[in-house]
């Protein structure tokens, strides 16, 4: 740890302090005599120590380790982190729908989500999911992105009340 641990206290230094800082750690290598979550944990203590604001939770593994993807494979790490370490964290791993990246946070499983595939497939993904939770209000958005209601209804990918 000490590698990190010092980048982390040299970017801390000179790093605004009302900037979040965040680092991204494998929570696990997901090899049995590897890196474990009960290790990730003293770490994060440590991160939190140093002024991080939060941790982005994700994992690891090389040639013997078990890991296996699936919905949101990754998201338990984030949230032994998160209860382990007292700190906010961010899950990741195949998230899918808005209503599960919802539950992950109203069951305080973690703090924040990250999109990497969703947001590949569809970049308007945030606004999607806004109207998917029930607040449909495009208006809200930049107008940089005025089309992205439009390019639904052309596309019938959501329903519009006039």
């Amino acid at each position: 740890m000490r590698l990190p641990l010092a980048v982390v206290e040299a970017v801390r230094a000179v790093w605004p302090a009302d900037k979040p800082l965040l680092v991204r750690i494998s929570v696990s290598d997901n090899h049995p005599e590897g890196w474990q979550v009960a290790d990730s944990v003293v770490f994060a203590k440590r991160l939190k120590a140093l002024g991080v604001d939060a941790i982005n939770c994700s994992s690891g593994g090389f040639d013997g380790a078990a890991i296996k993807s699936a919905a949101s494979y990754q998201v338990p790490f984030a949230e032994a982190v998160r209860h382990g370490a007292d700190i906010p964290t961010i899950a990741v791993g195949l998230i899918a729908s808005p209503e599960e990246a919802e539950a992950i946070i109203v069951e305080g499983k973690a703090d924040f989500i990250a999109l990497a595939r969703g947001a590949l497939d569809d970049p308007n993904w945030a606004v999607h999911a806004d109207h998917a939770l029930g607040q449909a209000d495009y208006a809200l958005w930049p107008n940089q992105t005025r089309r992205v209601r439009e390019f639904d209804r052309w596309l019938k990918r959501r329903s519009f009340a006039e």
